[in-house]
């Protein structure tokens, strides 16, 4: 364009679109499933080479499904540690109960009948407790161990 002195010029720049694509690859390459948002409108879930016209975009992923079976096989793992924990500490108090109650009969003071009587029957208590803890860490060790495998 010349612009000569003195003169007054309107010119309209109007740049013609160029389109670009921008490949998605997820590491490791057995997660699947990220699913790939511009400007917070899902496209679709990669690995994918998406066209896009050159600008700027605020890009993000939510997941992949790898993801989710590792976190579902952890909490299949902190559940049966919960449960190994939870059924040693009833074991614990099964055998201390049981304990307590042979003192019990062994005892020859009222006062260490009533001692042993009343800690057997709350050692008793815990079994029952730490067996309910148990078998709700194993009924999530279960129900994460399904998860897992429904990815």
């Amino acid at each position: 364009m010349i612009v000569s002195v003195g003169e007054v010029k309107n010119v309209a720049l109007i740049p013609s679109p160029r389109l670009g694509r921008v490949p998605f690859f997820l590491e490791p390459a057995e997660a699947s499933d990220a699913e790939i948002y511009v400007d917070n409108v899902a496209k679709r879930n990669a690995p994918l080479v998406l066209p896009l016209l050159i600008g700027n975009y605020s890009i993000t992923y939510e997941g992949t499904r790898q993801q989710s079976i590792d976190r579902w096989a952890t909490g299949k793992w902190l559940g049966v540690v919960g449960t190994v924990v939870a059924s040693g500490v009833a074991g614990y108090f099964f055998l201390s109960a049981d304990k307590n109650l042979d003192y019990y009969k062994n005892a020859s003071t009222t006062s260490d009948i009533a001692h042993f009587k009343n800690l057997s029957e709350k050692h008793n208590q815990y079994v029952t407790i730490s067996v309910g803890v148990a078998g709700g860490f194993l009924a999530g060790t279960i129900y994460s161990w399904i998860m897992e495998k429904s990815y």
